[in-house]
């Protein structure tokens, strides 16, 4: 992710350039919803094309990313590898200002990072429990979370 100043009158502020990438889904996915790559599906040219089951933020060994649009099992559809992007806040509420982890348990959403986990995303606002929120995201993971 390239972070790069606002060009505007003011100059004030920065963005961040999005990493988006195309694959064909072995899965529905939903829009705004946390998905991890499957490494174990690339085939000898590298590539892959399987999501996994929804990976819980303490799995140090997943890339994350975010469904851009709706997909049936089978089409070719859109993720985001790092960026500012919509997505699902999980079972609690997401914390202003905080980092935050893939939920896990089929969740297929962002909580509050406990420690232990990857931190995959930084909140700008609060977000509503099982709401869609923006976030400033990167399915590499950012750091992990300490006590």
């Amino acid at each position: 992710m390239r972070i790069k100043p606002t060009v505007s009158a003011a100059n004030v502020g920065f963005e961040a350039d999005p990493d988006d990438f195309y694959a064909t889904i072995g899965e529905a996915v939903v829009k705004g919803r946390v998905y991890s790559i499957d490494f174990g599906e690339v085939g000898t040219d590298g590539v892959f094309d399987t999501l996994k089951a929804d990976a819980d933020g303490a799995s140090v060994d997943d890339v994350w990313c975010v469904a851009l649009e709706d997909a049936a099992s089978g089409d070719r559809c859109k993720f985001r590898l790092r960026g500012w992007t919509y997505v699902l806040a999980g079972t609690g509420n997401v914390t202003a200002e905080t980092a935050l982890s893939a939920e896990g348990g089929g969740a297929h959403a962002l909580i509050d990072a406990p420690a232990g986990d990857i931190v995959i995303a930084i909140s700008g606002a609060a977000i509503t429990a099982t709401e869609f929120g923006y976030v400033l995201f990167d399915g590499t993971g950012f750091y992990t979370k300490h006590a």
